[in-house]
């Protein structure tokens, strides 16, 4: 795979808010910590969109601290092949092992995290892939 910030500036969007975060993104990449969950005010997050075979229904899991149904993803904790952060995420949230269908990244966003009493507010950055379930 592709080291991200290559995947980064060949990503393609029609919609502006999107194309926005591109440079955002590569600009976050400069940071040596970018993939460490501690680097704030943001870090870089893998997830995973799971298709099933009709492609017509996709598998969301309930995110335990933010109470919101969601596609599977998490923290990259310091792994750089984010494509590797959203399997392992999607295997573990979903038990599924499904399989790539696409060659690069799917959809990006930036999405802002509330505080805890553990961590203060922060911002994923997260890189999105799409997968698809032939079980």
């Amino acid at each position: 795979m592709k080291p991200l910030e290559e995947l980064i500036r060949g990503y393609r969007t029609e919609h502006a808010e999107e194309a926005a975060y591109i440079g955002a993104f590569l600009e976050l990449l400069k940071h040596p910590d970018a993939f460490e969950r501690n680097h704030l005010p943001g870090h870089i997050t893998g997830s995973a969109w799971i298709l099933n075979r009709s492609l017509d229904s996709v598998a969301l899991v309930l995110h335990g601290k933010l109470g919101r149904w969601m596609q599977p993803g998490g923290h990259a904790d310091g792994d750089r092949d984010v494509v590797r952060v959203a399997l392992r995420e999607a295997e573990e949230e979903t038990g599924l092992t499904p399989q790539s269908l696409t060659d690069g990244i799917w959809d990006l966003d930036i999405h802002p995290i509330p505080a805890r009493k553990d961590m203060p507010a922060h911002l994923h950055y997260d890189v999105r892939f799409c997968f698809q379930d032939f079980g």
